[in-house]
């Protein structure tokens, strides 16, 4: 995972998978990144290969979150992984940018 700051808003880039055998160390990251993020957190996941409900669950979670104090998380994707945010559904709640899908 990388991270990069600006003023108001953090970019996240996740890599590789998101699932159960990973998915407690991204939160303990995203619970740090969270504490001085600003208002607005982009989490940069067109690299991606493969995402389970653990992983889409702790997307949402984290964006009502941040919604509680005024901010909001930006979920960058693209392909197989944005069209599974659209099935079910997860693209209505948080705020999905995905390239190259249907």
């Amino acid at each position: 995972m990388a991270i990069t700051r600006w003023e108001s808003s953090t970019l996240v880039r996740v890599t590789g998978e998101l699932d159960l055998s990973n998915i407690t160390s991204l939160e303990r990251r995203l619970a740090e990144v969270e504490q001085g993020s600003g208002t607005s957190l982009v989490i940069d996941l067109t690299a991606l290969h493969f995402i389970d409900s653990t992983g889409l669950n702790s997307l949402a979670r984290l964006d009502q979150r941040l919604r509680r104090t005024g901010g909001r998380v930006t979920v960058m994707t693209r392909g197989r992984i944005g069209r599974i945010f659209h099935v079910i559904g997860l693209d209505q709640v948080l705020d999905v940018r995905c390239e190259e899908c249907d």
